[in-house]
């Protein structure tokens, strides 16, 4: 997202040209997709300490099928930054020129709260729980649940995109008050490929 990548906190005085270039050298990436993510103000709303990284917002589960969370909740804080990815991803294309597939992932309803040992214990702060933070490995793939309503639609959703996967719920809610989930904690690397 713009309001990760493109930020003095992370690296200061690059541009997004510029970013693309290293990007570009040390990856081999020839073609992005720029999400704008949300500014500072917003991410506080929601306690979100990453300036709305990319899983909190979308991920692709195949060369041209993106995942998006939703919500139809307008009074929740983080609604634009949902309605402005979507717009981005309904423009964005592949490196061959096709169009992106857009699936919803409803967010867990009425959201996820934190309470923090060092406010009153009656406050909860609205976090940025979501099932995108998903970890996807050779045989399974490990989503995170709440509790919520949704849980067992996200599973369902996320596991059409993986078929012959086994979909496992963690319930991450212990460890989303530290901030991020399945996704963040994993960091998944991409086996090599050979020839």
């Amino acid at each position: 997202t713009d309001s990760s990548i493109i930020n003095d906190n992370r690296n200061p005085g690059l541009s997004k040209g510029e970013i693309e270039q290293i990007l570009s050298d040390y990856l081999g990436v020839t073609h992005f997709i720029w999400l704008p993510g949300a500014d500072e103000g917003e991410c506080e709303a929601w306690g979100d300490a990453t300036d709305s990284h990319v899983d909190i917002v979308a991920r692709f589960t195949a060369e041209s099928t993106v995942l998006y969370n939703w919500t139809e909740d307008k009074a929740d804080p983080r609604y634009p930054l949902f309605v402005s990815a979507y717009e981005a991803l309904r423009e964005a294309t592949t490196e061959s020129g096709k169009s992106l597939t857009l699936i919803p992932l409803t967010i867990p309803r009425d959201g996820i709260h934190q309470v923090s040992s060092n406010i009153d214990w009656r406050v909860a702060t609205l976090t940025d729980g979501v099932y995108t933070n998903y970890y996807t490995a050779n045989d399974v793939v490990l989503v995170p649940v709440y509790g919520n309503v949704y849980d067992e639609q996200a599973k369902g959703i996320i596991g059409e995109q993986f078929p012959g996967r086994e979909i496992i719920g963690i319930d991450v809610v212990s460890l989303i008050e530290d901030g991020g989930a399945i996704g963040c904690v994993t960091q998944p690397q991409p086996a090599r490929r050979h020839g």
